[in-house]
């Protein structure tokens, strides 16, 4: 896939600022909370990813239709832009996640933990490395999610069943899920709830590219 780097950048700007609000605030929480990093029981970390996502898609679905038809026009592909509008939301991500990466699989959390006589550490350090897969399925399932309600809702042809609506039923389900299922489920139970959810995001990723592909673009 090659990569069209003016393309890229004109793409990514609406993220710079984000993107370094976002790598710092996740960094220094990384490095100063005090207790083990545990994914889906710290609140404080799963309400950033979600935000985080939300906003990426946000800031990127201010690339209206008309920007995009005329880059279109200029000989850029739907599937073109398509890509690097994923390439810029992956940027993005990395960029914030990656920092914390070093910070936990290197002992420099540990050690700065250790140094605060903070008595979890180092014996906890090496339980940590699961926030970091557990945060990157998150952001994997959020994204075609929050990527395909800014394709949806700012369809001319709106209807009641708008790309809102699905988020929030997506939300209130997981939620409801989560409630009854997450703490009293047995393990099965709790992988074909990921396995559902994960069904959905690629659905409706796939369903978004194919609005953008055919929609969001706009005729040549």
């Amino acid at each position: 896939m090659s990569i069209q780097w003016p393309l890229f950048f004109w793409v990514f700007r609406p993220l710079r600022l984000l993107t370094l609000v976002s790598s710092s605030l996740a960094t220094s929480y990384v490095l100063l909370h005090d207790k083990p990093l545990e994914f889906f029981l710290d609140l404080n970390a799963v309400v950033f990813v979600i935000s985080h996502s939300f906003l990426i898609s946000l800031f990127l679905g201010r690339v209206r239709s008309e920007s995009f038809a005329f880059l279109y026009s200029q000989g850029f592909s739907r599937d073109l832009l398509w890509r690097h509008v994923w390439l810029a939301t992956l940027a993005s991500v990395l960029a914030t996640w990656l920092p914390c990466a070093v910070l936990i699989l290197t002992p420099l959390r540990s050690q700065f933990q250790d140094w605060m006589q903070n008595p979890w550490f180092p014996l906890m350090a090496s339980t940590e490395s699961r926030f970091l897969t557990r945060s990157l399925l998150f952001y994997g399932m959020l994204l075609p999610i929050f990527h395909y309600e800014w394709i949806r809702s700012s369809m001319p042809f709106r209807d009641q069943v708008s790309g809102h609506l699905l988020v929030i039923a997506y939300f209130v389900i997981g939620l409801f899920l989560n409630e009854r299922l997450w703490y009293f489920g047995a393990d099965l139970t709790r992988s074909a709830m990921f396995l559902g959810f994960i069904t959905i995001s690629v659905i409706l990723g796939l369903f978004g590219y194919w609005l953008h592909k055919r929609l969001e673009v706009g005729a040549s």
